[in-house]
């Protein structure tokens, strides 16, 4: 029973829930943090591992969902198409369905040579107060993954970027073609995994300064997620002009 139980606090663990732990709600509006907190949790439902050939892949039909909960139908479609024409496109097949295993987050990251993650995260070592201000918020992100660039943590920056860029047609693709050349086919995927963030920073928002601190809360979680470098590299993607 015990071993049983040291098992589970490690599955535990390897959730982004773990991660979660501490978030400072008072900061954001409740929308916002039920929205993230869906996010974060539907997040760990995507990853599939290939039980013959050990390769890490995505649900497409679970990111679809994923994606739904932020944008329309059509929307969230034409995001996951995008990604399965990029060359290098790792979504689960129809067939043989029983080789797929479902895996949290990290378990499927630590497959990815691009993610360097950090699950032992949590936002209780930020060390926030409920009064912190955005810059305050910027600052700990930023302390806690030194290769984030702060420009990334910034929703006035990255976050409308990604929206920008990302809700128009034309510029996704151009954008997604560009980061798969560059960086290969997860950032590409890393890339959309920025939309809903940076749109639930800016949804049921009454206060400015909440929209402020979502986005680099949701750094800090990502940062986790996929390393602090490979959101820096690929914010700096999408923050140069399309060629």
């Amino acid at each position: 029973m015990h071993q049983v139980d040291l098992n589970r606090a490690d599955m535990d663990r390897d959730r982004l829930a773990h991660v979660l732990q501490g978030f400072p709600a008072p900061l954001v509006e409740p929308d916002v943090f039920r929205m993230l907190d869906r996010y974060y949790a539907d997040l760990d439902a995507i990853g599939r591992i290939d039980d013959e050939t050990g390769e890490p892949l995505i649900d497409k039909v679970q990111l679809t969902a994923l994606l739904r909960e932020f944008v329309n139908l059509g929307e969230a479609d034409r995001l996951v198409k995008l990604l399965e024409g990029l060359q290098g496109a790792a979504f689960r097949t129809a067939l043989g369905r029983d080789r797929y295993r479902e895996v949290s987050w990290f378990e499927l990251a630590r497959e990815i040579v691009i993610f360097d993650t950090e699950p032992a995260t949590t936002f209780e070592q930020l060390r926030l107060s409920s009064r912190a201000t955005p810059d305050e918020v910027i600052d700990a992100v930023q302390a806690r993954f030194p290769s984030l660039e702060r420009e990334m943590a910034d929703p006035a920056i990255l976050g409308d970027q990604v929206i920008k860029r990302l809700s128009d047609p034309q510029q996704a693709e151009a954008a997604l073609h560009i980061i798969n050349k560059q960086l290969g086919w997860w950032a590409a995927l890393a890339t959309v995994l920025l939309l809903p963030p940076a749109i639930a920073a800016r949804r049921h928002v009454s206060d400015p300064k909440t929209a402020a601190v979502a986005w680099p809360l949701s750094m800090n979680v990502l940062g986790a997620a996929v390393g602090g470098w490979t959101i820096t590299v690929v914010g700096s993607c999408l923050l140069a002009p399309l060629q």
